[in-house]
């Protein structure tokens, strides 16, 4: 039996700049995304023979990822800056999943492991806050998000996964 987690931690920012023609006016708007997260997996795995090069094994694991994401969008017209929106939101996924696989011994402390996973993810996610000179309710004439709020569920997944690694054994 072999217990252990996996950890992670990942970040990210995208930047985008689109041209439109509006009538005479050239309209810039420039969007900037950064997002930052990371999660914890706690697992048990059971290894079904302790000799041979193929060991067959089984793995239940839980835990979470979670993620912040700060966007911000530019507006200008004719070269001036008009206006700007800033939104800040976040995401929790708490999952649970199963793995079947083989660690396949290279040498007496190494192995390729190879193995084919399943998790339930339940996604939540809420609108932080957002801050700038446009306002997205008068934009599309609806107020679609409460801000400040709490995480609300956003969705069901399963998730299909072909997990390969190298692993050196102590």
């Amino acid at each position: 039996i072999v217990a252990g987690a996996y950890v992670m931690l990942a970040g990210a920012t995208t930047a985008q700049t689109e041209r439109l023609q509006f009538t005479s006016l050239e309209t810039e708007l420039r969007t900037r995304a950064s997002t930052f997260g990371g999660g914890l997996h706690p697992y048990i795995q059971y290894i079904f023979s302790s000799t041979g090069t193929i060991r067959p094994f089984g793995e239940f694991r839980f835990g979470f990822v979670g993620a912040r994401n700060w966007t911000r969008l530019d507006v200008r017209l004719d070269g001036e800056e008009q206006a700007f929106i800033k939104a800040v939101s976040e995401g929790l996924t708490p999952q649970v999943g199963i793995v079947g696989g083989a660690h396949i011994f290279l040498a007496d402390n190494v192995s390729l492991t190879m193995a084919l996973s399943l998790d339930y993810l339940a996604v939540f996610g809420r609108a932080v806050k957002t801050s700038g000179d446009l306002d997205l309710t008068d934009m599309m004439g609806v107020t679609t998000t409460r801000f400040d709020a709490e995480y609300e569920k956003a969705s069901n997944n399963l998730n299909v996964g072909i997990p390969v690694g190298i692993s050196v054994w102590m």
